[in-house]
């Protein structure tokens, strides 16, 4: 149907030229349909362009460009140089401020594109109306991460910053591109010229703690956030450090312990109260494991939450479904007749927990413990 549409046009361009704005108009529109599929080739391109379409005419309700819809859509890089040979605008911006570049860089994993508009000329550090550039949106979206090794080597500048104060670290979203970053950012007179190393630290931290919300955080994720900057004992703005979090979310021992080798504080107080990762563990881990990582690292076992003056212990027998949580704590020199403001002891607490079955058994194990 498209095919037929332009030979028509052509016609019309050719015999009726009182026509030829109205003609023209109809090219470009049909062109810009054209230009957003995935698979319009170089011969439409330049069969449109013989027909008289603006090539550099604006979509009205985008703000947006052939070239910028080919830069984000097409895979085929030759769609893009075809445009730029017919003289394209590079640096155009869209109603937004984003530019073909950062288009290719969010959306189009084809190197070949990325290094089209880059030796056209293309801006390399524009920044649209969100202050975000071609490298952050590569390093937050797009798949290929030799796209923003060519940013980078284009001139891209790594400590550029979006309207909320963030670089393209931050928003670097597998470790691979991260790394990328962060070596050129180590590279030969670079160094905190080309990357703002508190900035860095301080994204490194955010990533960690929301890592540390997760149940899939690994070592060697830790591992990086700590290479990257990052702060092991931060607080957010729930005053918890990454080790609270991960002894809360996490049922591997080997991720508290990299924390722990990293130099999280095991007694860091979480709130104004004192709760501490030991009181955290207790009371949402099911895996005696993680509770003995935090006690061979040296864990006060008797510090109390001062709120209502609660023990680890007590928040295990209380809320944990596995008693051996409670033995491990007992086992460490748990105080058993410790009383909390209530009056109430370990034993008291294990009959208020909700699993009917392991507040017994926490009970029975007390019990044997005060004999």
């Amino acid at each position: 149907m498209r095919k037929v549409f332009l030979c028509a046009v052509l016609v019309l361009a050719c015999v009726l030229p009182a026509f030829g704005a109205v003609t023209r108009e109809l090219v470009t529109k049909e062109f810009f349909e054209a230009i957003k599929e995935t698979h319009t080739t170089t011969k439409t391109v330049e069969r449109y362009i013989k027909a008289g379409a603006e090539l550099n005419s604006i979509e009205r309700l985008s703000g947006r460009t052939a070239l910028m819809f080919a830069a984000e859509k097409n895979s085929n890089p030759e769609v893009v140089k075809a445009l730029i040979r017919a003289e394209a605008y590079i640096d155009v911006q869209d109603n937004n401020g984003k530019t073909a570049l950062m288009f290719a860089a969010q959306f189009n994993s084809n190197l070949e594109t990325m290094n089209a508009l880059i030796k056209a000329g293309a801006d390399v550090n524009a920044q649209d109306d969100y202050g975000m550039t071609a490298l952050i949106y590569a390093a937050w979206l797009n798949r290929n991460p030799e796209v923003v090794k060519a940013l980078i080597r284009a001139g891209a500048d790594i400590s550029a910053k979006d309207g909320a104060g963030r670089t393209s670290l931050y928003y670097a979203h597998n470790d691979e591109i991260k790394r990328i970053i962060l070596d050129a950012a180590s590279a030969p007179g670079k160094g905190t010229e080309s990357l703002d190393t508190a900035a860095a630290s301080r994204e490194a931290t955010e990533r960690l703690l929301k890592a540390a919300k997760e149940s899939n955080m690994t070592p060697t994720m830790i591992e990086d956030f700590i290479d990257a900057g990052a702060d092991v004992n931060a607080k957010d703005k729930d005053d918890r450090t990454a080790l609270m979090w991960a002894v809360i979310n996490n049922r591997k021992p080997e991720v508290v312990k990299a924390l722990i080798n990293a130099g999280a504080d095991v007694d860091a107080k979480g709130n104004k109260f004192g709760i501490t990762a030991l009181m955290l563990a207790a009371a949402n881990n099911s895996n005696p494991e993680v509770v003995k990582a935090l006690i061979n690292a040296g864990a006060n076992v008797n510090a109390k939450y001062t709120e209502f003056s609660i023990t680890a212990l007590m928040w295990a027998a209380l809320y944990n479904s596995n008693p051996e949580v409670v033995q491990v704590l007992i086992d460490a020199g748990a105080d058993i007749s410790a009383k909390s403001n209530e009056g109430k002891t370990a034993i008291d607490y294990a009959g208020d927990n909700e699993d009917y079955a392991s507040g017994k058994a926490i009970q029975r194990i007390l019990h044997d413990a005060m004999k």
